[in-house]
């Protein structure tokens, strides 16, 4: 926040720059604590199974609705 503040006027780039960094860095930390708490309390295999199943039946189902709602 200080940083906008402060810098916005002159340098706006660098200040998206750092901002979106720091985001990033922050979301990427997040998912890496959550699955390595995962990971130590339960076997990631059978989350993979299901995001595998969840992602092979939900990918068609939108090229279908694409097909058929947007060609006609």
């Amino acid at each position: 926040m200080l940083l906008y503040l402060g810098l916005n006027q002159r340098l706006p780039e660098t200040v998206l720059w750092v901002s979106n960094g720091v985001v990033s860095l922050l979301l990427i930390g997040t998912v890496l604590r959550v699955g390595r708490t995962l990971h130590h309390k339960t076997s990631l295999l059978n989350l993979h199974l299901f995001s595998y199943l969840c992602a092979t039946e939900v990918i068609p189902l939108i090229v279908l609705l694409k097909l058929i709602v947007f060609t006609y």
